[in-house]
């Protein structure tokens, strides 16, 4: 594709998470993303926390959708679909999260999309996949992350299993709807034919658990949690806050605790290998706090790492956000929001020598309807003010 995705066309129908996290990132690095969303109501991620006081905006909302262009129509009335196989005949890419069963009363559907544009490569996701006995079901994120088996493998071994915060499920999906659209778009372009790919949320989350799949193929034993002996390696209390202390089972490795603690008693013989810390746990944990929680987490991380232990600080978001290594790799975005004022957010999540990195507000609900319809569908004034009367855009 010469010129990468710089004019590369997307229109994105997609709500929530995972579809507007790759849609995003395509934004970032140059395509011209449109984003499709119902008259009134918009994508349901408008409302998601943390949402500025007294507003209605919602800053994950403004982080998933910055960069696009947005319009709205109604995909459930005729001239709603027409206006939208107008904008998939000048597209390259469609991304939609429609559920199974309205795919075909909202046009959405592969083939309606080919009737559209013969060319077109097109991405579902969905939670289940477009087939099986599942694909009409509902989901959340809790429900991936129960399914998919995330959950069985977090929190402490006797109580109950714990989601994971925030929309981990989702997020992992996104990753992988963004590879389905540049690998349905590259045969797309070679193939010179409409090509479509199938992505199922619960199915990348299932990536994720592949060693604890596969000990359960080849040897019928469960991984439980709390499965891997937790001596010298956890999370420990320290004077600021916890630090993550992580020893391999390396003889070598452990030989520079001793310096690092300034505590020669480590050196025994008993705790030089992996077996020897276990079973005398609770004497080598007795050892290492008094120098744990006597100093900051930060001096802990960096003093560890001078010895090439890959210990590390536990930071919340203050700490990650004035963070010098992020600052002098240019890592966050930083832009003026409106309705939520200058927002500080996650950048690029990998970078690309040909193609910078940029970022721009995320659009009002149907803020470039004038825009779109008027100026690339050629539509009158009239016809794009008689779309807003009837509540089709």
């Amino acid at each position: 594709m010469t010129g990468g995705i710089r004019g590369l066309r997307v229109v994105d129908v997609t709500s929530g998470v995972a579809g507007p996290y790759a849609t995003r990132i395509l934004a970032g690095f140059g395509a011209d993303v449109i984003k499709v969303e119902r008259p009134g109501a918009g994508d349901w991620s408008r409302r998601l926390p943390p949402v500025k006081d007294g507003t209605q905006h919602s800053a994950y909302f403004a982080w998933l959708n910055a960069g696009k262009r947005g319009v709205t129509l109604d995909l459930s009335s005729q001239r709603g679909r027409d206006a939208l196989h107008r904008l998939v005949a000048r597209a390259d890419v469609v991304v939609e999260s429609v559920r199974p069963p309205r795919k075909a009363a909202f046009g959405i559907g592969h083939d309606a999309l080919a009737a559209a544009n013969p060319r077109i490569a097109s991405v579902s996701v969905t939670n289940f996949g477009e087939t099986g006995p599942y694909r009409d079901r509902r989901a959340s994120e809790i429900t991936m992350q129960a399914l998919g088996g995330m959950m069985a493998r977090n929190g402490s071994r006797g109580r109950p299993p714990l989601k994971m915060w925030g929309h981990q499920a989702q997020l992992i999906a996104g990753a992988n709807v963004l590879q389905a659209t540049m690998a349905a778009l590259l045969w797309a372009r070679r193939s010179g034919s409409a090509h479509h790919a199938d992505v199922a949320v619960l199915e990348c989350v299932l990536q994720f658990l592949h060693s604890t799949l596969m000990k359960w193929s080849f040897e019928r034993v469960e991984v439980g949690r709390d499965a891997v002996a937790a001596v010298a390696n956890g999370v420990y209390p320290c004077a600021d806050g916890y630090a993550g202390v992580i020893v391999p089972g390396s003889g070598k490795m452990w030989r520079r605790i001793p310096e690092l603690m300034e505590d020669e008693r480590l050196a025994d013989d008993r705790f030089r290998t992996l077996g020897g810390r276990v079973k005398y746990g609770d004497e080598v944990d007795a050892l290492m706090l008094p120098w744990i929680v006597t100093h900051d987490k930060e001096e802990i991380y960096h003093r560890a790492q001078a010895l090439s232990l890959p210990f590390a600080s536990v930071r919340d978001a203050s700490d990650i956000l004035a963070s010098r290594h992020f600052a002098e790799r240019g890592y966050f975005d930083q832009w003026e929001q409106p309705g939520i004022g200058m927002m500080k957010a996650p950048g690029a999540p990998f970078r690309l020598d040909a193609l910078p990195w940029a970022m721009s507000p995320a659009p009002s609900l149907g803020e470039h309807n004038s825009a779109v319809f008027g100026g690339e569908l050629d539509m009158s004034p009239d016809e794009v003010a008689a779309l807003t009367e009837a509540g089709v855009a």
